[in-house]
């Protein structure tokens, strides 16, 4: 008797089963997901020498460094500042890399290749980064381009090889808890 019950309930459960319910009885569909795209910067690394040196990015949002090394010897990449550290690997002559970052807080940033104890920067390889209009104003160099406003444009793996670093979080940067703009320690402001 109870099967004979059940029995007109199949047709129903074979509609639900199939998403066959009223609209106001399905859950809402999930809103895709918005992802800003990265604006890409390329970035050249020679023996002593960073090219752009100093350059202004929107922050908050996505930036991509594509890394050449056009030097003899390995370079590397490093951006730090403002509770933000990402590096590259080693990049050999000719290579390419790509470093995601994004400049969660406005300030001044420091760009450098970081091989060698610190002898490439020293000897040159160093940079500023502006995240945002007011962070480029304090730098004292006219060289700082306007802020960066085109979609980011992928380069396909097949032109040139690359290795791909994503920015780690590093706890906050000498002088950021006094309101400074996150200049590495040693670094001069």
């Amino acid at each position: 008797m109870t099967a004979k019950r059940l029995l007109p309930l199949i047709p129903v459960l074979g509609v639900i089963a199939t998403g066959g319910l009223p609209c106001h009885w399905q859950a809402a569909p999930a809103a895709a997901a918005q992802t800003i795209p990265a604006q890409q910067v390329p970035v050249s690394l020679a023996e002593w020498s960073l090219t752009p040196a100093h350059f202004q990015v929107p922050p908050g949002a996505p930036v991509r460094l594509l890394v050449t090394n056009r030097g003899a010897l390995a370079h590397a990449l490093a951006v730090e500042g403002d509770g933000l550290y990402a590096e590259t690997n080693a990049i050999a002559s000719g290579q390419t890399a790509r470093l995601e970052v994004t400049f969660a807080a406005p300030g001044i940033y420091d760009i450098y290749c970081p091989l060698a104890a610190g002898q490439h920067r020293a000897l040159g390889q160093d940079g500023k980064i502006a995240a945002g209009p007011d962070a480029a104003a304090l730098l004292d160099d006219d060289s700082l381009p306007g802020q960066l406003d085109a979609p980011a444009t992928d380069v396909p793996a097949t032109d040139v090889p690359t290795t791909d670093v994503s920015a780690t979080d590093v706890p906050p940067a000498v002088g950021a808890e006094n309101g400074g703009v996150g200049s590495a320690p040693g670094a001069a402001s």
